[in-house]
């Protein structure tokens, strides 16, 4: 029997999924990416959910694929192996920058960090066996060492005309490195998408903003 975890998954609707999942079903769950909709998420001709009020949360997916075949996948999100990021989404918040030479320009910001972060070519074998054979090598290995942590910070400029987006990610696992990017939306599909030096595709989908649950008393 594959070992099953459970794992807390935000979609596009912003809706919790408690499903209980095997590692393999992450394939399926990554192919749907690429092609994901946003039908539900009232969509600017930038794409990003950036009218919610400061404080709410906003779900989203964002997956990667390098030139060298390797694919990633974010936020995972398990109890056993997750810590601040418990609700897999972004944070809202705005600010003033003073650029020089053009004045003050107000910024929203969507960010978070400590998501966990799947790779295609971290492996399990699905059918149990110790030894050396494996009879169902499956790639998303969930297993607490395969899983790395990733923050994310995706900032727009609301006062220039082109609303320019920053996006960077900050590879937690690996010193805290970061790799920042100028991405773009494809407006038919509402997706953000941009490259890393060249090397890797980043795709990212936004889910409905919601309020955060008070915590329990």
């Amino acid at each position: 029997m594959r070992n099953q975890m459970q794992m807390k998954f935000r979609g596009a609707a912003g809706s919790l999924d408690r499903r209980p999942l095997t590692s393999s079903t992450v394939v399926r769950v990554l192919a749907t990416v690429s092609t994901l909709t946003l039908a539900t998420v009232p969509i600017r001709a930038d794409c990003l959910p950036s009218s919610a009020p400061a404080g709410d949360l906003v779900p989203f997916v964002m997956s990667t694929h390098s030139n060298k075949g390797i694919v990633s996948a974010a936020p995972y999100v398990d109890a056993a192996i997750s810590d601040t990021a418990i609700s897999g989404a972004l944070a809202v918040s705005y600010t003033f920058v003073l650029r020089p030479s053009i004045g003050y320009h107000e910024y929203v910001f969507l960010s978070g960090d400590k998501f966990g972060q799947l790779f295609s070519d971290r492996t399990f074998c699905a059918d149990n066996q110790t030894g050396i054979f494996c009879g169902d090598v499956q790639p998303f290995s969930v297993k607490a060492p395969a899983v790395d942590k990733v923050g994310l910070s995706i900032s727009e400029d609301l006062t220039d005309s082109s609303h320019p987006i920053g996006v960077t990610i900050t590879l937690d696992s690996w010193g805290n490195s970061r790799l920042s990017f100028q991405a773009h939306c494809d407006t038919s599909t509402g997706l953000l998408y941009g490259s890393i030096a060249g090397e890797e595709m980043v795709v990212i989908s936004f889910g409905t903003p919601y309020k955060p649950q008070p915590p329990p008393k």
